[in-house]
Formats: structure tokens, sequence, C-alpha cells
């Protein structure tokens, strides 16, 4: 995401913030846009491009603590259940 980029609308921002900060922060924040490129997160007025920047931090905060930018979509234990059922198989 550009940090310059001011046609990105409002609600991708707002969601990309909740995203990025969950998979770093572990909660989920206080957002919503409040209007003309302002908005408020956690307690404090943001505008517009100061949220993109934040975005950016916490993306390559992310990158480089080796957390996933996407919710994992497969079970995290597959493999042990792909070993079970071998070894119950008998193979």
């Amino acid at each position: 995401m550009l940090v310059d980029d001011s046609s990105i609308h409002p609600y991708r921002v707002v969601e990309n913030f909740r995203r990025v900060y969950l998979g770093v922060m572990g909660r989920e924040p206080m957002i919503r846009y409040m209007g003309d490129e302002w908005y408020h997160v956690n307690g404090t007025s943001v505008d517009h491009r100061t949220l993109l920047a934040e975005i950016e931090r916490l993306e390559a905060q992310a990158k480089r603590a080796g957390q996933p930018r996407r919710p994992q979509t497969s079970a995290p234990h597959t493999g042990v259940i792909k070993r079970i059922i071998k070894a119950l198989r008998g193979a």
C-alpha cells in the first residue's frame, strides 16, 4: 500500500488496518472512519496518510517477526492427522 495514495477507499483502509493490527498485536483495534480522510483509532484521531504509514509499519513488523500476513485457511495440525491415519492403516 502506498503511503501517499489518497484514492484508497476508507473501508479498505479500515479493513487492512484491522487485519494487520490483529496479526501483530493479537487483538482487535477500535477504529472508525470519521470523514474527510480522518479516522478514530484506539481513542486517537489519525489522518489518512498517517494511518497508511502505520499499516505499512505494522506489515513490516509482522514480516520481520515471521508472522503470516493472512490467517491460515488450512488446519495447522494436518500433518499430525495424516500421521495418525497412516499409523492406523498400518502403513
